[in-house]
């Protein structure tokens, strides 16, 4: 096998001047998720440095398939954050079951239940984020 010949330039880019310059702790690039649970719905809500956004799940029965129903069993209102980075792994395991459970309970961590057909279940805890206020 013939190797492809390469020519190596000097190169001065760590001699580049930047114009603008950004440092900043790492800490500060997490998002962060609120989940609010209250009578009306679960609302998922984000706030980051370009904008914001949010999500509103309200109960209610599908029509055409009782499996895409959403069930909501509220004993009270309860509102919690969470890093986005420990969510999005948890729900790479969405595939394994056709619904999943989210559990809120003040002061407890969130249990992410995912129930698997004859086998058993996929459960995760997620403590909240501590606010700095508190």
């Amino acid at each position: 096998m013939r190797h492809p010949h390469t020519q190596q330039k000097n190169s001065d880019v760590c001699d580049i001047d930047f114009g603008w310059l950004q440092k900043r702790k790492q800490a500060i690039y997490f998002c962060i998720v609120t989940i609010e649970c209250t009578k009306d719905g679960i609302k998922f809500s984000a706030n980051g440095e370009i904008g914001k956004g949010s999500v509103t799940v309200k109960a209610g029965s599908s029509v055409d398939n009782e499996e895409e129903s959403t069930i909501i069993e509220l004993n009270q209102s309860v509102s919690m954050s969470f890093a986005v980075k420990y969510l999005v792994s948890f729900i790479k395991a969405t595939p394994l079951s056709s619904r999943v459970g989210l559990n809120l309970s003040a002061d407890v961590p969130l249990l992410l239940d995912y129930k698997l057909e004859d086998i058993g279940y996929v459960r995760y805890y997620l403590a909240p984020k501590i606010s700095d206020e508190e």
